[in-house]
């Protein structure tokens, strides 16, 4: 295919996600607006507390920054210490360590040229979520119709903690690095599926699943090699991206230990935010007495993904996307904590968040598929409206935090 043809393929393929995720950016700003003034300006809200926040004035830079938006500036303006910070008895107090450096190191590079830092993050975060809809798309598109790939996205931006997209977290970056990574994977790029896994390895702890991803792209296509090509050479560059996406997981931990000098300053500080000092997953709660709700969510979670994985109609998403979405809420219940920022975290699984292909698979009339998305959007928008009250702005009616 010719050059410019391919460049107004890529033009022709963008427009339906970037509408889509144009759109669900403006909601969240008018929520945002809408919200802003639930914030309080009380200096002594978090007094004794160690979550940081920008309280006043109550600017749409300083909502979007707030909460672990606060970590990252401090790194992108200070970096990381030298030396782990401790408390007078001697354990690890918070620190930057716990926080990875993709995103601030990018908004550090912005500063310089003169951007504030809000204006750097907020930047960042929605360029990147745009280039990750686009990706996701793409990938749709390569099993599925049109309308499901259009739906997949709308899932994701109406997603309940969707405002993060324009915030000062990593979910942007992340999203637009796992959806490059399966989509190289499923072009069989193993060169760019490196480079999309050791980036997201400096951005977010969830490599894992997409080695677990990568490994079962490998197995399958080895069991299919009698009937399909699977040459030495792709063997062995598979298996080595495989490889390099488990080994990617280690890479933030040694560099806090080579510039700490201590072997586990990454776990030791990471765990100054568990529970006295011992972190306890989601699975591994569920064994403690008094932990069936935890159970509930855990057994309820993990049945859903893998069901909706693995229904017919599922073929629609290629087998990259759907083996992401189990592996990563599987991995999701098994490390992190039982608290409420696994809703964010959920946003990263993709897949259930428009989990009826069946219906986007059929042929229905263009008025019809614009009824779908927009009564999807607007039950998304109104949850949105409420997580985002309860969950991100910093005030009397937060009910906890993202």
């Amino acid at each position: 295919m010719p050059q410019a043809a391919k460049i107004a393929a890529a033009a022709r393929s963008s427009v339906i996600p970037l509408g889509v995720y144009a759109f669900s950016r403006l909601v969240d700003t008018l929520i945002l607006f809408g919200l802003r003034s639930k914030q309080t300006t009380d200096p002594n809200y978090f007094a004794g507390g160690t979550v940081p926040v920008q309280l006043q004035p109550r600017t749409y830079g300083h909502i979007i920054s707030n909460w672990d938006g606060q970590w990252y500036r401090s790194i992108a303006q200070h970096w990381y210490p030298s030396t782990l910070p401790t408390n007078p008895d001697g354990s690890v107090s918070q620190n930057a360590w716990a926080f990875y450096p993709g995103f601030p190191t990018l908004c550090r590079g912005l500063m310089h040229l003169g951007l504030s830092y809000e204006a750097s993050a907020g930047l960042i975060s929605i360029v990147a979520g745009g280039i990750g809809c686009w990706l996701l798309y793409l990938l749709v598109r390569v099993s599925g119709s049109r309308f499901t790939a259009a739906m997949a996205v709308v899932g994701f931006c109406f997603f309940p903690a969707a405002v993060l997209l324009q915030a000062a977290y990593t979910e942007s970056l992340a999203f637009a690095l796992i959806m490059g990574a399966l989509l190289s994977l499923n072009k069989r790029r193993y060169g760019w599926f490196m480079v999309c896994t050791l980036a997201l390895s400096l951005t977010r702890p969830v490599a894992l699943p997409l080695a677990a991803v990568a490994g079962l792209h490998w197995l399958v296509r080895w069991m299919r090699r009698d009937t399909e090509p699977f040459e030495f050479e792709d063997r062995v560059t598979e298996g080595a991206a495989t490889l390099m996406a488990v080994a990617s997981f280690g890479v933030w931990p040694m560099i806090a230990a080579a510039v700490t000098g201590r072997l586990n300053a990454y776990w030791a500080t990471a765990n100054t935010w568990a529970l006295d000092g011992h972190w306890v997953s989601w699975l591994s709660e569920t064994a403690r007495v008094g932990g069936q709700g935890v159970l509930t969510f855990t057994l309820v979670a993990a049945f859903a993904a893998i069901v909706i994985v693995t229904q017919r109609s599922a073929r629609a998403w290629p087998t990259e996307l759907r083996t992401w979405s189990a592996a990563y809420v599987l991995y999701l219940l098994a490390t992190t904590r039982a608290t409420p920022s696994i809703t964010r975290y959920l946003l990263l699984a993709v897949v259930p968040w428009w989990p009826l292909p069946e219906v986007s698979e059929r042929r229905l009339p263009v008025s019809a598929q614009v009824a779908i998305a927009l009564a999807f959007a607007t039950a998304g928008t109104m949850l949105q409206y409420a997580w985002t009250g309860t969950n991100f702005i910093v005030g009397p009616d937060a009910r906890t935090y993202p």
